[in-house]
């Protein structure tokens, strides 16, 4: 993946999706819908950035 404006803008992005699904992940976990441990909420955080991101930088390139 080549690092253009492209790649640029949707990773300062998802500095703000890593949050909001942090604190979504966070809470899901914490109403006991999903039972891991809290700690996980880190990890399962992070895997939604990287879907979200990898998801936005094709689409944005496909059109």
């Amino acid at each position: 993946m080549k690092m253009d404006y492209i790649v640029k803008e949707d990773l300062w992005r998802s500095i703000a999706v890593y949050f909001y699904s942090f604190i979504a992940i966070g809470y899901i976990i914490m109403e006991g819908y999903i039972n891991v441990n809290i700690s996980a909420t880190f990890v399962l955080a992070f895997i939604a950035t990287i879907i979200h991101f990898s998801v936005k930088v094709w689409y944005r390139r496909k059109t």
